[in-house]
């Protein structure tokens, strides 16, 4: 009875979490529409753009860490290799941060360019249930769909 309650105040898990991925869907949708027009060399060009973003915003970080690479090879005192490995530590989680911002930043569009794609080398697009799984599996949970035969 309580659950019964709270589901009908809350909603259930399933409609929380697609009341929050919904938005992302619509964003999806309205760069699709915008790639309707684009001609196929720029469709193309839209994955070495998304890679420049992603390269400009990690860039440094990966030569920080590459630095500090290298700082620990050629360091022969114990205590400085531990800080180094430390900070080295943190580096890549920044680095690792900096990337999933980035990459779910890109997000929307990555996937609109992709169902722009498929519509044209395929004729068909993806459903939008299959948007909403790549989305989840995008933020690293798993996502169950049911297939038809």
């Amino acid at each position: 009875m309580l659950k019964t309650l709270v589901n009908r105040v809350m909603g259930t898990r399933f409609e929380r979490e697609m009341k929050r991925l919904q938005p992302i869907v619509d964003e999806i949708k309205r760069h699709e529409e915008r790639l309707s027009d684009v001609s196929e060399e720029d469709l193309k060009a839209q994955t070495p753009r998304f890679r420049e973003l992603i390269h400009e915003r990690t860039n440094e970080l990966e030569e920080e860490i590459e630095r500090i690479r290298d700082e620990r090879r050629q360091s022969e005192d114990p205590v400085r290799r531990e800080a180094l490995t430390a900070r080295l530590g943190e580096a890549e989680e920044e680095l690792q941060e900096t990337t999933e911002e980035v990459l779910d930043e890109i997000l929307p569009e990555a996937f609109a360019v992709v169902r722009e794609g498929a519509k044209r080398v395929l004729g068909q697009r993806h459903y939008e249930v299959q948007l909403v799984g790549g989305v989840i599996l995008h933020s690293g949970s798993i996502a169950e769909m049911v297939t038809s035969m």
